[in-house]
């Protein structure tokens, strides 16, 4: 097991990180390669800004409602 996890925290420090060399090399390397950085950033850091808050519990909760609807049409209709 990994000791550093993939908690909120770490993913917006990953996403800080990878920001850093994105610019990094959209300025002084290679534009495609930094685009795919920024992207992988900046999705790392809404990921974890959203892990952090209220956001993404609420989407668990709506899934599993999501899910039981789903089974219940699939054994009415079998």
């Amino acid at each position: 097991m990994l000791k550093d996890e993939l908690t909120s925290e770490n993913m917006i420090k990953y996403a800080g990180y990878s920001i850093i060399v994105s610019l990094f090399l959209l300025i002084f390397y290679e534009f495609e390669f930094g685009v795919m950085i920024l992207v992988t950033g900046i999705s790392l850091g809404i990921f974890g800004f959203l892990q952090k808050s209220i956001v993404i519990s609420y989407l668990f909760f709506i899934k599993n409602y999501i899910d039981d609807f789903c089974w219940l049409l699939y054994i009415f209709f079998i």
